[in-house]
């Protein structure tokens, strides 16, 4: 699915990645090479134009090797996926052909006040994934007027809007200390007294009105629950696959047998791995179904939508069973940071919390 170049790369600098807190310039090299950037894009705006089961493959088979390089193609191809809903003058002046790359925040943490020509925007956003490779960054805010009055629907509500910014029109903060997914690059960023055109706005509460790739009538709320999933479950993949690697077959310390030889513990082992295996390949079955059902309606039934992303839901749970059992039955050695059983352990730690794969969301 991803190169044997993008491979060998991803593995050699894994320690550098973390190291500088953001991926090494040979790898955003390749990736923008290979257009991973435009996963979810149709080939009207450049993009590969895979299937939606061909792309999930593709970011959990990159999570097994890094989740942090499948982290920040996930979130700024997932961000990328927003020129679809850009007006002609913002797609020219993104200009589709280049190597762009969008980070930025869901939050609606801004203030856009009415100008003549377009809007003044002040705010601060949290998390935005990928700010060290980002050349544009997206964010959201609330409406006001010239007289700096909130503007309201017709039923009484706060109006926003999403909003594009170059990035020399953004302060980046360098926020981003956490237990993993060190090299993702979640940083913060503010915006102070920004004047931007009004056609550096766009809206994703409705369907992109001139692209009809399929991938662009995709309910994005479903789509953003499947995105983050997918790294969960790669995350999980990775680490079952480093853990039957180096903890499996290993005696540990004041022990007389193997891993694999002891009873409790192999036992849970194939326990948690069967159950694994049985819902990820059931969660795989219904996406295809739920993509076939979309190519050929242009839509998929609510219950559909709700189907998938309650499956999705139930394999993070299983996915998160499947680590915190085996690590454990680790022993000692994966304390140490260094440790690459360590370092898939915080990763996977920290992608849990984000609130797409909560476990109030799990059915």
């Amino acid at each position: 699915m991803i190169s044997q170049k993008l491979k060998d790369k991803i593995l050699e600098y894994e320690g550098w990645n973390e190291e500088n807190k953001k991926l090494h310039p040979e790898i955003i090299e390749i990736i923008e090479e290979e257009k991973l950037f435009k996963l979810f894009l149709p080939s009207s705006l450049q993009g590969l134009n895979w299937p939606l089961h061909k792309i999930i493959d593709c970011l959990e088979e990159i999570a097994i090797l890094d989740a942090n390089v499948a982290w920040v193609i996930n979130l700024i191809a997932g961000a990328n996926m927003f020129a679809g809903y850009f007006n002609p003058s913002l797609l020219e002046k993104i200009n589709m052909q280049s190597n762009f790359a969008f980070a930025g925040s869901g939050a609606i943490s801004g203030k856009a006040f009415k100008t003549k020509k377009g809007y003044k925007v002040e705010g601060y956003w949290k998390y935005a994934s990928g700010a060290a490779h980002a050349n544009y960054f997206t964010a959201n805010c609330w409406l006001y007027d010239e007289d700096a009055e909130i503007i309201l629907d017709s039923s009484g509500k706060p109006l926003f809007t999403s909003f594009i910014f170059d990035r020399k029109e953004v302060q980046v903060l360098d926020t981003w200390e956490a237990l993993g997914l060190r090299a993702s690059s979640s940083h913060d960023f503010k915006i102070e007294n920004v004047e931007v055109p009004k056609y550096q706005t766009f809206d994703l509460t409705k369907a992109s009105t001139w692209s009809n790739a399929a991938i662009m009538s995709f309910p994005f709320a479903t789509l953003a629950v499947i995105n983050m999933s997918a790294m969960i479950i790669g995350i999980a993949k990775g680490f079952l696959k480093e853990w039957e690697n180096t903890i499996l077959h290993k005696i540990p310390l004041n022990a007389s047998e193997k891993i694999e030889n002891q009873a409790y513990s192999f036992q849970a082992y194939t326990k948690v791995k069967e159950q694994f295996q049985q819902e990820h390949d059931k969660t795989k079955k219904i996406l295809e179904e739920v993509w076939i059902e979309q190519k050929k309606n242009g839509s998929v039934r609510d219950e559909n939508l709700k189907l998938i992303e309650n499956q999705y839901q139930k394999c993070n749970g299983i996915c998160y069973d499947l680590v915190t059992t085996l690590y454990p039955l680790a022993g000692m050695n994966v304390v140490f940071q260094k440790n690459r059983l360590n370092k898939i352990f915080r990763d996977f730690m920290t992608a849990t919390q984000h609130y797409l794969v909560h476990p109030q969301n799990r059915k």
